[in-house]
């Protein structure tokens, strides 16, 4: 058997690659996740400011 040297790749086995693809291939069927929304206030925004003008 040789040793891998630090340029290659490890060696994966033919059900870990089918593995990796399936559970790819299945978070395009997923709907993302909406993006969390934060009030002005958490971010130190005057939200009168906004308002005014």
């Amino acid at each position: 058997m040789t040793e891998a040297t630090t340029n290659e790749a490890p060696r994966l086995s033919n059900d870990h690659i089918n593995d990796v693809l399936l559970r790819f291939a299945e978070r395009f069927g997923q709907p993302q996740r909406s993006p969390v929304l934060h009030s002005p206030s958490e971010q130190n925004l005057d939200v009168c400011c906004y308002l005014a003008a």
